[in-house]
């Protein structure tokens, strides 16, 4: 998949499956089967602010590594292969992540991914401004092409997006002073018409709509998933409920992309959240997707990866890696 005219695949790793910097968690490292081969797959960086932001996952002195070999923000269902997460964007800030170094040593295309979080659209604006004036001193060392995506999507920062097209062109007309590819990050939840609406903004070059979906979502019968209406995470003492990743969101996600083509959206689609076997990737390319993206599949279905990725060039590449 090309964005501004540079290769960028078309197997994601979404934001967060690889970390800030391609470490494994630390439970992936300890079990060697729960270690999953990210080979012939995009780098996404986990969503980064522009501040530092705590969030709900306990981290390390270094910010970027969970204190917890299992953070208790995250539950995972191995039988359904279903997460809930009320991580909330943990991260020490754009400029700490920046100032590693890390991903200036890259060679490789990769993406990183930015949420703004505050209260209103006036504060957010405010944030994507501070953070495009200050990524450019940092994004002319790196040596791999990057895409920003703009994480309209997280559940768990309280943000109401009851006006999101005209946030986000104006997010699209702010972040566009980077001259790099942009991709816009959306709850599959999110209308056809806003998706559609936004890819006609000259500035956004793909859309995702497979972020976590927002317990309580009446598109998800909660009930019958996880026998009550109360969330696992709100039950360990968490205020936010968690958004929802895997095979029960697959089907919502596909339809959004599909419908969304169908209905005149030119820009690229990138199906994510639930992929776990090659079947889903079949149905994805049957969707008109222009990609896939991986995620919850590391955590519950790590050694079906491999699979997953060679299905994926057969589909999208017309060979295998």
């Amino acid at each position: 998949m090309k964005l501004r005219e540079i290769e960028f695949g078309f197997v994601f790793a979404s934001s967060g499956a690889r970390g800030f910097f391609d470490q494994p968690y630390r439970f992936q490292q300890l079990v060697p089967l729960w270690k999953p081969e990210w080979t012939d797959t995009q780098f996404i960086g986990k969503t980064m602010t522009v501040m530092p932001r705590l969030g709900k996952m306990e981290m390390l002195p270094d910010g970027v590594t969970p204190l917890r070999l299992k953070p208790n923000c995250i539950h995972v269902n191995l039988i359904t292969g279903n997460v809930l997460n009320a991580v909330g964007l943990s991260n020490p800030g754009a400029r700490a992540l920046f100032e590693t170094g890390i991903w200036q040593q890259r060679r490789d295309n990769f993406g990183i991914s930015f949420a703004a979080v505050s209260a209103t659209p006036s504060e957010r604006e405010e944030e994507l401004k501070e953070f495009v004036a200050l990524a450019p001193q940092y994004l002319q060392h790196f040596q791999g092409k990057v895409a920003l995506h703009l994480n309209f999507g997280c559940p768990n920062t309280g943000v109401d997006n009851t006006n999101l097209v005209t946030e986000v062109h104006r997010a699209l007309e702010i972040s566009d002073r980077l001259h790099i590819s942009i991709v816009l990050n959306f709850s599959p939840t999110v209308s056809s018409i806003t998706l559609i609406e936004c890819s006609k903004h000259p500035s956004c070059d793909a859309l995702w709509p497979g972020n976590s979906i927002p317990w309580g979502d009446p598109a998800i019968d909660w009930k019958r998933l996880y026998h009550s209406t109360t969330s696992p995470l709100t039950r360990r003492g968490f205020d936010s409920p968690g958004g929802l990743s895997g095979p029960a969101c697959l089907p919502i996600a596909l339809s959004k992309v599909r419908i969304s083509w169908e209905h005149g959206c030119k820009k690229p689609l990138i199906v994510c959240n639930g992929i776990r076997k090659p079947k889903d990737v079949r149905n994805a390319k049957l969707a008109q997707a222009a990609g896939i993206g991986l995620g919850s599949i590391a955590i519950v279905r790590p050694w079906l990866l491999t699979r997953v990725v060679r299905e994926a060039y057969k589909c999208f590449g017309g060979k295998e890696p």
